[in-house]
């Protein structure tokens, strides 16, 4: 690290050389130029010191290997992090669960009547010829199951995923 240091602040120094040269072709007066170096060196320990005396909170995850875990964050992951409950008075709750962008971006074009026969049948686990009830559609039984077989047929196309 002390090495690396050096390595910056040579390089800082031929930084801050160029620009002087180039301030008094220029005509800066040499005063202004002196400044304008003061305020460089100001920010350029700032940046140091915030570099040296500051940690990355890397993501963790519980079950991460030990190289490469930030002993702050392992430390105090409690106090970093909490767990929420979705709030289930929306019926759509679980589309705030979804992670994959492409997915939570076809499940959103989806109407409101797909999505909640998506809603009954794979996050409540009702039968298909339950949630066309429910939902008032007067359906055979195997126009229950063809109108949600669309339906994930609608979610794949929309993801982008070949059948």
């Amino acid at each position: 690290m002390e090495r690396n240091n050096g390595l910056k602040r040579k390089k800082f120094e031929e930084q801050m050389a160029r620009q002087a040269k180039n301030y008094r072709r220029q005509g800066m007066s040499e005063e202004k130029i002196q400044e304008v170096h003061e305020f460089d060196e100001d920010v350029y320990n700032g940046d140091r010191r915030e570099e040296e005396h500051t940690q990355p909170l890397e993501k963790y995850m519980p079950g991460m290997e030990e190289e490469g875990r930030n002993s702050l964050l392992l430390r105090f992951w409690d106090q970093f992090t909490t767990e929420m409950e979705p709030d289930k008075s929306d019926p759509f709750w679980w589309i705030d669960t979804l992670e994959n962008e492409k997915l939570i971006s076809a499940v959103k074009s989806l109407s409101d009547t797909e999505k909640m026969l998506v809603t009954l049948v794979i996050i409540n686990g009702w039968s298909a010829v339950d949630a066309v009830q429910c939902l008032g559609i007067n359906v055979k039984q195997s126009a229950a199951y063809t109108r949600i077989e669309k339906t994930v047929k609608k979610l794949r196309k929309l993801m982008g995923v070949e059948e």
